[in-house]
């Protein structure tokens, strides 16, 4: 389910790159939520607490479709919100999934992503995306996420950060004050 703090959190991490817009990271690493007011640096220590690094991949379009079908792959057709649910909060692009049984393996229906104009269209499968990703996402890594949707994926490049996660939530707050948070629908 999307959340309001989700989205920040993943707003923030595209911004540690330059040329980053998409950026992804698992409901695990956020810990904590930050109530209205003024926002200190403990408060968002509490939501991420980890020291993750925000890493850097490349991939083609249809990659990215099937790491983000990994994720979809263990909704429940019951109930979709039931743990672990979809697991990701995510910045840079709009999805639907379709969760049936007859769909496990094939859930997600839609994926749209934004153009540099701020518009969205559809994912491109030969195109080349850069993403932001939480360390913890890391293709392979010490850290390997439960489902492994970045594992087993053919990369054109992966750059592991040298930017924390809290870093850049605080410098996004910092910028974005006051804070107007919102959900915006990505995620049907």
């Amino acid at each position: 389910e999307e959340s309001n703090l989700g989205n920040a959190i993943a707003d923030s991490m595209a911004t540690a790159y330059n040329d980053t817009t998409i950026a992804i990271i698992n409901n695990g690493g956020i810990r904590n939520n930050i109530e209205a007011g003024n926002i200190t640096g403990e408060d968002i220590f509490h939501v991420l607490p980890f020291g993750n690094t925000i890493d850097r991949i490349k991939l083609k379009g249809a990659q990215l479709k099937k790491a983000i079908e990994r994720a979809a792959f263990k909704l429940d057709v019951n109930d979709p919100d039931v743990y672990p649910g979809f697991g990701l909060q995510f910045t840079g692009f709009r999805l639907e999934i379709t969760v049936t049984e007859t769909k496990a393996g094939n859930r997600v229906s839609r994926i749209q992503t934004m153009n540099s104009s701020g518009k969205y269209e559809n994912l491109d499968n030969e195109k080349t995306y850069t993403i932001a990703i939480g360390s913890y996402l890391a293709p392979q890594g010490a850290q390997k996420y439960a489902r492994g949707i970045f594992d087993n994926r053919e990369y054109e490049e992966y750059i592991p950060g040298t930017v924390a996660d809290y870093d850049a939530m605080r410098d996004w707050v910092v910028a974005n004050n006051p804070l107007s948070p919102t959900i915006e629908g990505k995620l049907k």
